[in-house]
């Protein structure tokens, strides 16, 4: 139900992962597109230091700041359970870009290391930071310059 409320569409599958913190995988059907998502939820064996909406702000402001990059293919929707991917155009290295964005102190993932190997997509995986406010947002702005930069 929060998933059709929040993101919209149709679930046709969901799946709890083993994990410390409540997640699942879940697909979902909008309007013909098929979106697979993983839904995050609060964990529930300790007190957080930043609580799920923090997540949800941090995603917020980079999916406003990366989404309209021209070889950002998808920026998942911000909400306060999935987490942010960025989903680049086919043929870029995003290895080679995570290592770069390293040298910045800006500290992703690639994505195609952890795609099934019939799973051509390339991106970035972003996880909780511990930025808030304008700190938040200008780093948020530094990240989308260093990508403008790397994607030329």
């Amino acid at each position: 139900e929060w998933i059709e409320a929040n993101v919209g569409g149709s679930v046709t599958a969901i799946e709890r992962q083993p994990r410390w913190r409540p997640v699942w995988f879940a697909d979902i059907d909008r309007d013909g597109e098929a979106l697979e998502l993983c839904v995050r939820g609060d964990r529930t064996d300790m007190q957080l230091i930043f609580p799920l909406d923090h997540e949800m702000r941090l995603q917020q402001v980079l999916h406003d700041q990366l989404r309209s990059l021209p070889q950002v293919r998808s920026v998942s929707p911000p909400s306060s359970a999935i987490s942010l991917c960025v989903e680049f155009e086919p043929g870029i290295n995003d290895v080679a870009i995570a290592q770069s964005l390293l040298k910045e102190h800006l500290i992703v993932r690639p994505l195609s290391p952890v795609c099934a190997p019939n799973d051509p997509r390339v991106g970035l995986v972003m996880g909780v930071g511990m930025l808030s406010g304008e700190t938040l947002v200008r780093e948020a702005q530094r990240l989308r310059r260093c990508l403008e930069t790397l994607l030329r």
